[in-house]
């Protein structure tokens, strides 16, 4: 990571401080427009990346206006998928990628 910090801030390194952070802002944005590109070409409901997360271990039962209960081994989670996706789990929330009982209820859902 520091590498490739460096060589972004290469031709800035005798800016002031501003001038270098607009540099890094720039980079960043140049970056993040290409990954969007990506993604919005991307005609597939699931990636087939997330498909190969655990999935078949849970089993989802609806429980009706978004709501799911999915039966994981020995422990059950409420799932929400209709207005705030959410799970107890809370690796969603922590790391934005979503766990296996959000994408059990999602397919479950689709």
């Amino acid at each position: 990571m520091s590498k490739l910090l460096n060589n972004v801030i290469n031709d800035g390194r005798f800016k002031q401080l501003v001038g270098l952070l607009e540099d890094i802002i720039k980079h960043v944005m140049i970056s993040n427009e290409g990954k969007i590109r990506i993604i919005d070409g991307y005609k597939r409901e699931v990636n087939p990346h997330v498909k190969k997360k655990k999935v078949k271990d849970c089993t989802p039962i609806c429980g009706g206006r978004g709501w799911y209960e999915i039966d994981h081994g020995r422990d059950k989670y409420s799932v929400n998928v209709r207005n705030e996706i959410s799970c107890p789990c809370r690796r969603y929330e922590v790391s934005g990628i979503p766990c296996s009982h959000m994408i059990s209820a999602l397919l479950a859902k689709n």
